[in-house]
């Protein structure tokens, strides 16, 4: 994308960034899904349900997945603490 713009990939990167932070998109493996809050989607009603669907489906596997990380982040914290600790003998 950045050739055919013809703009740097940090710039590229950061406009990605920005457009998930103010949830314009959102990341979804390795695509983006465009918020259907934002697009005027044409075809029927079951049709754009089905695209909001999927955007706050891929939002919500995300929060999950960060959350996850942040659990192990923790364990290995306080294992890490547990073996930093002097043992009473």
């Amino acid at each position: 994308m950045a050739k055919w713009l013809l703009t740097s990939w940090a710039t590229v990167n950061q406009t990605f960034k920005a457009l998930v932070e103010a949830n314009a998109l959102t990341k979804s493996g390795s695509i983006y899904i465009l918020n259907p809050k934002l697009a005027n989607t044409f075809g029927s009603d079951r049709k754009n349900r089905a695209i909001l669907l999927e955007f706050e489906d891929a939002k919500m596997r995300e929060r999950l997945k960060k959350q996850e990380v942040e659990q192990k982040a923790e364990k290995v914290s306080n294992f890490i603490k547990e073996m930093n600790t002097p043992t009473n003998r």
